[in-house]
């Protein structure tokens, strides 16, 4: 039988305020006793078992009954073909993006069952965490590494970001030639230079950087140094007399940028066009990051990851050990049942730096966007190449009705959008559910229901559930995501 449940709100820092929330709205139109602040930041709704954030079912006059995670652990037969695993494998969320989250990566299985055997008060997951967002407004992220030469064109052509690394990383960045090993390498090496700069010499980078910009109506003009950047500088300082193999060391990645770009270099061009065109937004993205993390080093990380960004109804991927850092918008996330956080900038929390250098895969693409899978034409799915989790976007059309056949694990829902009138019923009790705007609910494996609208407004639901178009649960054991 279909179940109302809680969910479980976070106010971090970075959420939207209350009266400008998604988590904040959905949050109070589904619980009238729920009392909104202003002045609040309202972040994340969790649904799901999650100890750091619980959801419980609620009894029929919606008093709060027994934790989810307790009621699976009495009926397991409501996890169906997941009942091995005795909880449900994934966390839902909603979330509201109010500034930037910090860049940030999720550890696989195996390092997070070391971790959290070696340090639990900070890691206190044993669990790997994939995750997936579909966006509910206008989103923005940074999504794991820009590709190779894309790197070194901003490396060209942002001279703070030089200051910010060896130059021996430099270096090793422009030597590397089409070797993916060598690249990959030297990526890392750059990246753990850039995330241990002195702080001083990133204030003065980024003071620089915020004036050049400002200085050049906010795009960079290329070649264009700001006043007072030498090309000499090494790391934050000047040369002095007699340091000769860091002047050669200079010297010579000068000589190599000009050689790539000042003078011409024939594969560059679709390069030089496709860069300079996303200039605006990187500017733009980065002197918002100045305002609300001043003279922090993850300022300039757009210049070395991918930006995002998405319209309504868009889905992404990110695997583990990949960087990453949500900006500002609304979204929906799945995700592996975890809360690790692996840090490195943009946080006053605690930055684990050599773990997440260390750990990081380096590989370098665009970022993975997931095209929907139309089921039919109230129902499309957004299938992710992990088998823990998958969510399906369900619309109702004013007045109609869309019956949900059985499946073999359980889901979780959350109606995004319905007027008062919209109910699920479930066919095997004949029990009618309210099912309007901000209404959560727990659907047991094996459960016929049939979502019903209101008589004048459509009903929007998001399902989250195990994947069953991708991997072990499919008829053949395979399947494919729609990038």
């Amino acid at each position: 039988m279909a179940r109302r449940m809680s969910s479980f709100i976070q106010k971090y820092a970075w959420g939207k305020p209350g009266d400008q929330s998604v988590v904040a709205s959905l949050k109070a139109a589904g619980d009238s006793s729920y009392q909104v602040d202003v002045d609040q930041p309202y972040a994340e709704m969790w649904i799901g078992t999650h100890p750091s954030g619980p959801s419980n079912l609620l009894t029929n006059s919606g008093r709060v009954g027994p934790l989810l995670k307790d009621h699976l652990a009495s009926e397991p037969e409501a996890l169906g073909d997941i009942a091995h695993k005795g909880d449900l494998p994934f966390l839902f969320k909603v979330i509201s993006i109010n500034k930037a989250l910090s860049i940030q990566a999720h550890p696989n299985k195996k390092l997070a069952e070391r971790l959290h055997a070696e340090r639990p008060e900070v890691y206190a997951d044993d669990n790997h965490k994939p995750e997936m967002a579909v966006t509910l407004s206008d989103f923005e992220a940074l999504c794991g590494f820009r590709p190779f030469q894309e790197i070194i064109w901003n490396l060209n052509f942002y001279p703070e970001l030089r200051a910010l690394v060896s130059l021996d990383a430099v270096h090793q960045m422009m030597t590397a030639g089409d070797d993916i090993e060598r690249q990959k390498f030297a990526l890392r090496e750059l990246f753990r230079s850039y995330n241990n700069a002195d702080k001083e010499t990133v204030k003065t980078q980024i003071d620089r950087l915020v004036k050049r910009l400002g200085w050049a109506s906010g795009i960079p003009v290329v070649g264009e140094q700001d006043p007072g950047t030498v090309e000499t500088e090494i790391n934050g300082h000047d040369a002095e007399e007699g340091d000769e193999e860091e002047v050669q060391k200079t010297q010579f990645t000068e000589q190599m940028f000009e050689a790539r770009f000042r003078q011409g270099c024939p594969t560059s061009e679709a390069l030089d066009k496709r860069m300079k065109d996303g200039t605006p937004d990187v500017v733009r993205v980065m002197l918002r990051l100045s305002t609300e993390y001043p003279g922090d080093l993850g300022i300039l990380m757009p210049l070395v990851l991918n930006l995002l960004m998405l319209k309504t109804g868009q889905a992404f991927f990110m695997t583990v050990d990949e960087p990453h850092a949500y900006l500002r918008g609304d979204i929906l996330e799945c995700m592996a049942c975890s809360n690790n956080v692996v840090r490195c900038a943009l946080t006053p929390k605690f930055r684990d730096v050599d773990l997440l250098v260390d750990m990081l895969t380096y590989n370098m693409a665009a970022p993975a966007v997931l095209r929907p899978h139309i089921i039919d034409d109230n129902r499309k799915r957004f299938t992710p190449p992990v088998d823990v989790f998958e969510i399906e976007m369900i619309n109702v059309p004013g007045n109609d009705a869309y019956r949900l056949n059985p499946m073999p694990v359980p889901a979780v829902l959350v109606t995004l959008h319905g007027a008062q009138g919209g109910l699920l019923l479930d066919e095997d009790t004949g029990k009618e559910i309210p099912a309007a705007e901000g209404g959560i609910f727990f659907l047991p494996a094996n459960t016929y229901c049939t979502m019903v609208s209101g008589k004048t407004s459509d009903l929007r639901i998001a399902m989250a559930h195990t994947n069953l178009n991708w991997g072990p649960m499919t008829p053949s054991g395979t399947g494919a995501p729609n990038f």
